[in-house]
């Protein structure tokens, strides 16, 4: 994690900067930011508007990818997983 982490709300749940979460998948800051307007991954803004992303949604995200990949869909704004289509 980088030196912009800082604690949410929940206490060990850090927040990732979009970069940070593009890392963690391997892919651009722009593909992050698609999966947010897709309603896949949420964003938390910083007191001057930055982006943040909590661990656990990226992880939980991550998750949804690996199980996709072996024959399930990804949810779509909030939905369950297998529920509707990513588009």
């Amino acid at each position: 994690m980088g030196a912009g982490d800082a604690p949410g709300p929940e206490e060990g749940d850090p927040l990732l900067r979009p970069c940070e979460a593009a890392a963690f998948f391997s892919v651009s800051v722009g593909a992050v930011a698609l999966w947010e307007r897709r309603g896949l991954l949420a964003a938390e803004r910083t007191a001057g508007g930055h982006r943040r992303y909590r661990d656990s949604d990226v992880r939980r995200l991550a998750a949804e990818i690996r199980a996709r990949s072996k024959g399930s869909r990804l949810p779509r704004r909030g939905g369950q997983a297998g529920e509707g289509s990513a588009r």
